[in-house]
């Protein structure tokens, strides 16, 4: 069976085992993260999924990054 207009993946953070599969006009309103663009230590980004826990966690972790970097720069 081949579908379209839907969203079909899995969570990337290992030992996730969180799925979703919604149509792609929905997919925002389930709390994924999908196919979001994420830097590494060294530079580089990868293209990953992340189910509602997980993509919470990365939101504050951007956050903490964020403000750090403000406190730095003489922000905050």
């Amino acid at each position: 069976m081949y579908e379209t207009g839907y969203v079909r993946c899995e969570c990337d953070v290992k030992g996730c085992d969180g799925k979703l599969f919604a149509p792609e006009a929905e997919a925002d309103d389930y709390g994924w993260e999908v196919n979001r663009d994420i830097a590494t230590a060294d530079g580089a980004t990868r293209r990953v999924c992340l189910c509602p826990e997980h993509a919470i966690e990365w939101r504050q972790a951007r956050k903490a990054y964020s403000d750090a970097c403000d406190k730095i720069m003489g922000g905050k």
